[in-house]
């Protein structure tokens, strides 16, 4: 498949700003909650655990999704204007984006934000970051419903890194991004460049 050089330098963008968040997020936490990123990988339920309550806790959130896929895959079409040319990226770059993005996001949202003035208004952050994907929508009652699912996904996110940890949250996440990905360039894709 042909890739559009406007999609590889698109990519190239996400993943420098996903490593500068990374950055920025370990300096953040360092500074104001005076922890070290190995102490931030071992606070909570053991590492060993973490990644299966990380796997639970990416079923709960992709459940929303694909029954909005499912029952109403319009609600779910008008987002995707942004996110269908990066779905051409070949399988292991999807892989590396959502693995960036999950801990990226993670360790801003949550270890950062979550960590200095709780779950409510890192959630609340977390669904305004996300502003693109839910304002697309046409009606406002598809605005609105969106908006509701970031708020929740971003409860649920920092309920997982309160009860599990960092790594149980990233791993939800990325997995999360990385399935609707896959899903997205085999279903939404090659529907999309048959019209």
């Amino acid at each position: 498949m042909e890739i559009d050089i406007n999609i590889k330098k698109l990519y190239q963008q996400v993943v420098k700003v996903m490593l500068l968040m990374i950055a920025a997020a370990i300096l953040l936490i360092r500074i104001f909650a005076d922890m070290t990123p190995f102490q931030l990988l071992f606070a909570g339920r053991s590492i060993y655990i973490q990644p299966l309550l990380g796997v639970v806790g990416l079923v709960v959130l992709a459940i929303p999704a694909f029954l909005a896929i499912k029952y109403k895959p319009e609600l779910v079409e008008d987002g995707l204007e942004e996110i269908l040319p990066i779905c051409k990226l070949s399988l292991r770059k999807l892989a590396f984006m959502s693995i960036l993005a999950g801990i990226s996001e993670e360790l801003l949202f949550r270890a950062f934000i979550q960590e200095m003035v709780g779950i409510w208004p890192a959630s609340v952050a977390f669904m305004l970051a996300h502003f693109g994907f839910w304002f697309r929508q046409e009606k406002l009652a598809d605005k609105v419903l969106f908006g509701i699912f970031y708020l929740l996904a971003g409860v649920w996110l920092g309920l997982i890194y309160q009860q599990a940890g960092i790594i149980a949250a990233a791993i939800a996440h990325a997995g999360y991004d990385y399935i609707l990905f896959w899903y997205f360039k085999n279903y939404f894709l090659p529907r999309k460049s048959e019209t």
